[in-house]
């Protein structure tokens, strides 16, 4: 398993990670106020950091990206900082 990341000839930058010789990758995306930059994209998980913050009025559009998906699986972790974030609904 570690041959398959390490020296990987895949794509590598600060938000971008594909690994060729598994066929998975990573994209991190800024979708804090609106969802544009996740359209196009198709996953089958959602990964919300820092999630306290997030609008959650956003998150419909944010999972049409998992539409195609047979497993979507969404994920949310932050801290809350009140009873009244997303968190905590």
């Amino acid at each position: 398993m570690e041959a398959a990341f390490i020296g990987n000839t895949g794509k590598q930058n600060k938000y971008t990670k594909y690994y060729e010789a598994t066929g998975s990758g990573v994209d991190m995306l800024h979708c804090l106020e609106s969802g544009n930059a996740a359209r196009g994209k198709s996953t089958t998980e959602n990964m919300y950091d820092e999630a306290q913050g997030l609008d959650p009025n956003i998150i419909p559009e944010i999972q049409k990206t998992q539409s195609q998906s047979e497993t979507p699986m969404t994920i949310y972790a932050g801290t809350a900082l009140s009873v009244d974030t997303l968190l905590e609904l």
